[in-house]
């Protein structure tokens, strides 16, 4: 006011601000799935937002990933009326467990039919004593015998791998080994029986290897 015959001069300021409105940037994903799993990103954004996965730009309809780490960014620059704003989210897929296992007795007898079985994924190496495995093979010598089962990392699943030990013994019912002393012994006291219920005469004698 610049005053007048009755008033002074005098004179006020005030300021205000209009401020921009936030920008609503956000992006849900869960943090872990495993390989062939859905993945469900969901980004909400202002119009602008610039949003990618590991640096490549999103693509809203997909939903299955290799297995890696992943990284989401949406990115708003800011415009006339909203302010800038950024978030990130990050998930990873997992590789799957590759399931490997062995089925076999640990003991057996020369002659028994051996059956070996075997769970793994396609591309598995088995091997019996180093040796390639063959699964129509039923008959094994007497001897140790160790199975290897492996597999190798692919792009889906994990390496693994087991083993396991079976035996074929030269055994008899009672899980003795049984050797030529065994033999002779087992004969010498079914002659010693025979004799004393007199199927048999005193004057048999045992018999010895060699006789």
């Amino acid at each position: 006011f610049e005053g007048n015959a009755t008033h002074k001069a005098n004179s006020t300021t005030k300021t205000f601000t209009v401020e921009k409105l936030d920008a609503p940037v956000s992006i849900s994903v869960d943090e872990t799935y495993y390989v062939n799993d859905t993945v469900i990103v969901v980004v909400d954004a202002v119009d602008g937002t610039v949003v990618t996965v590991n640096d490549e730009a999103f693509d809203g309809a997909k939903t299955s990933y290799a297995a890696g780490t992943y990284t989401v960014t949406a990115v708003f620059e800011g415009n006339a009326t909203h302010k800038a704003n950024s978030t990130t989210k990050t998930f990873t897929v997992n590789k799957l467990d590759s399931i490997v296992d062995i089925a076999v007795e640990e003991v057996y007898l020369v002659n028994d039919s051996i059956v070996i079985g075997v769970t793994a994924p396609a591309g598995a190496n088995v091997t019996v004593n180093g040796e390639v495995f063959d699964a129509s093979k039923t008959s094994y010598a007497a001897g140790i015998y160790t199975v290897v089962v492996s597999v190798g990392e692919n792009a889906t699943n994990k390496a693994n791998s087991t083993s396991k030990t079976f035996v074929v013994n030269k055994k008899g019912p009672t899980d003795k080994e049984i050797d030529e002393n065994d033999i002779f012994g087992v004969c010498n006291e079914e002659i010693k029986e025979l004799i004393r219920i007199g199927i048999l005469p005193d004057s048999i004698k045992g018999i010895e290897k060699g006789s």
